[in-house]
């Protein structure tokens, strides 16, 4: 399992970071390596009216920040995924597979830069009001997605206020 976890996060981060947002479905496939030969800018400089500029940390280099934290999809597909389906009951070692999976959905993420990365998770923010909120109206599509896909709205709900 290292071995494929180590390969799920590298197509994490190339589907988040040279393919850029999830916009629904895209031609080709990562995994037969067609990918679009522009990298993706910070998410959040993009697309948060009146934010700070990226800075602080590494000049120009992008993360796949997680929009749910990944800790915490991976406990709740575990603790809320199916413990049976149709009689037969399905072990915790593959809830966990499924939570990896989860986990690593490039569409729970967008790039960021560091600095915007921090603020946004929460990371070496030292002050509360210093952490970046985006408001539920700003949410990506393909956040919204994957949240409902894994019945993880009230996670979306409770992180984003309906105004900031």
């Amino acid at each position: 399992m290292p071995d494929q976890l180590k390969e799920l996060q590298r197509l994490f981060a190339e589907a988040v970071l040279v393919v850029g947002p999830y916009a629904g479905e895209r031609p080709g496939s990562l995994i037969n390596g067609i990918l679009a030969e522009v990298p993706a800018g910070c998410w959040f400089q993009d697309n948060i009216p009146g934010i700070d500029t990226c800075g602080g940390g590494r000049p120009g280099v992008l993360e796949a920040a997680h929009w749910i934290k990944r800790q915490q999809v991976e406990r709740w597909v575990v603790n809320n995924a199916p413990t049976e389906v149709e009689g037969v009951h399905i072990l915790l070692s593959e809830r966990k597979a499924l939570a990896a999976l989860a986990a690593w959905d490039p569409r729970n993420a967008v790039p960021a830069c560091e600095h915007h990365h921090r603020r946004f998770d929460g990371h070496h923010v030292p002050l509360p009001r210093e952490r970046l909120v985006v408001p539920r109206a700003l949410v990506p599509a393909h956040v919204l997605e994957f949240s409902e896909d894994y019945g993880m709205e009230t996670f979306i709900e409770d992180k984003h206020p309906l105004e900031v």
